[in-house]
């Protein structure tokens, strides 16, 4: 079973590395700021759990989304040149999903959120040297609004999965399970075992008392 988790766990890694290599040698490709994001990016998300192991257990997720959050902020900031406008702004899809798989409802809107102000955050500094035109307040509702569309149905899967999980955990504990322990036995009527004795192997002698046994086991 290790082997297996391993072995999925390293094709994982390979298709995150292959991603990102992809947005690697997509325009702009010679912003050295945007390869380091993307490496930085790429070597969290790998060793996410190595590198956040001093944390607490019950911080390390928030942790975790808030550092995808600043490195997403990042790439965005260095991927155009006006960066509200960057074809890179999915990436903010990856805090998202993340907080979706690691939380309960309210806090994925919360992570999402966050990640929606951070996004947002770019359109102070555009606005001015930039008109906010009608179309584009529209195109960036629908931006955000997209946001939150995984975040709510990742973790509605997750959720379920969860519930559906205690469920069979709590089945399995039950009584009269296959998987829970075995009820108290009924007892049985005095002499019903040696009723039952009498009545079906009375004939080859085997209920018979154990000196008599011992007697007939001498007979030469």
């Amino acid at each position: 079973m290790e082997e297996t988790e391993r072995t999925t766990f390293g094709w994982l890694d390979l298709l995150w590395l292959v991603f990102l290599a992809g947005l690697a040698v997509l325009p702009p490709i010679f912003e050295i700021h945007k390869q380091l994001v993307l490496l930085s990016i790429g070597a969290f998300q790998i060793f996410e759990q190595r590198l956040l192991k001093p944390v607490p257990p019950r911080r390390r997720g928030g942790y975790g989304v808030l550092v995808k959050i600043l490195l997403a902020t990042l790439l965005v900031g260095h991927t155009g040149v006006v960066p509200i406008n960057s074809s890179y702004y999915l990436i903010y899809y990856l805090p998202v999903v993340s907080a979706a798989m690691l939380f309960g409802p309210w806090a994925t809107l919360f992570w999402t959120a966050l990640a929606s102000a951070a996004y947002c955050s770019f359109l102070l500094p555009a606005l001015g040297e930039y008109e906010l035109t009608t179309s584009g307040a529209a195109e960036l509702a629908i931006r955000i609004l997209f946001f939150f569309l995984p975040a709510i149905v990742v973790n509605r899967f997750v959720s379920e999965s969860r519930r559906q999980a205690a469920r069979y955990r709590g089945a399995a504990r039950g009584p009269g399970s296959a998987f829970g322990r075995a009820g108290p036995r009924d007892p049985e009527p005095a002499g019903s075992h040696q009723s039952v004795c009498g009545n079906a192997l009375e004939k080859i002698g085997a209920c018979r008392p154990a000196h008599e046994r011992a007697r007939r086991l001498h007979i030469e």
